[in-house]
């Protein structure tokens, strides 16, 4: 029969590999995006980008219904544990789920469509991810009231969007577009290989928040196992030099896809 010294052993040496593993594959994932990133910076015969309006519709509508169905998992969670971060990242991913169709559904302003589109788009993409940093780095909580997890979700990203949409909207005329397009040699428009200060500064702002919530989740990890700790740690480093891309070579351009993406 196994002593109980032999098992709290064993279960030590398995929370150490598990933990172990997590900062791995977290330092792995940024390690493989910063590599890929920096290759595309000096070698710009290997960027990759083309213009091609149904595959951009295809990416967005994915990543739409992963966000969803992952928020609805961590719903569950909720409802089941009642902890405060777990409420979140459900928030998290569920304004992310929405943001694209609430912004693509607007009635179109004219010359001004696309900015707001952009800005309402990124802004919105800055407010998820100080949210997901903040349910990476906060120490957890207890909810009072776990049964109100749905509603107290749904005005939150309903009160971010409504608020998201004013101020771009009383803006938008002194703010730049995404980016500037220029004509390739076939005379299409493309992305410039330039981009506005502001633009680049709300990308470079997203690569740090959502670094700082990969590592975060990281930590979480090794404190307290959880696949979700880890996809989440591991996601968010991707999705961080995947700004850091963008940022190097700014193309929010609706019809424009990239490595970026």
């Amino acid at each position: 029969m196994t002593s109980p010294r032999a098992l709290h052993a064993q279960a030590s040496g398995t929370l150490r590999a598990v933990t172990t593993r997590v900062r791995v594959m977290t330092a792995a994932a940024s390690a493989v995006a910063a590599l890929l990133t920096l290759a595309i910076a000096l070698a710009p015969s290997l960027r990759f980008a083309f213009e091609s309006p149904e595959l951009r519709a295809v990416l967005e509508a994915t990543q739409a219904l992963i966000a969803a169905i992952a928020a609805y998992l961590v719903y569950g969670r909720v409802r089941r544990y009642g902890r405060r971060n777990d409420l979140l990242i459900a928030y998290t991913l569920a304004l992310s789920a929405v943001t694209n169709l609430f912004f693509m559904a607007l009635p179109d302003g004219g010359e001004s469509a696309l900015t707001f589109q952009t800005w309402g788009r990124l802004l919105s993409r800055i407010a998820a991810g100080l949210v997901l940093a903040w349910a990476a780095v906060a120490h957890d909580r207890a909810l009072r009231v776990p049964r109100r997890a749905a509603l107290t979700i749904a005005a939150a990203v309903d009160g971010t969007l409504a608020l998201v949409a004013v101020f771009v909207g009383l803006l938008v005329d002194h703010l730049p577009a995404g980016t500037d397009v220029a004509i390739d040699a076939g005379g299409r428009p493309v992305p410039a290989l330039w981009g506005h200060p502001e633009t680049l500064a709300a990308e470079l702002l997203l690569f740090a928040i959502l670094l700082v919530a990969a590592f975060g989740f990281a930590s979480r990890a090794d404190r307290r196992p959880d696949p979700m700790f880890t996809a989440l740690a591991v996601g968010s480093a991707l999705s961080a030099f995947s700004w850091l891309h963008f940022a190097a070579y700014p193309s929010i351009f609706s019809d424009v896809v990239q490595m970026g993406d």
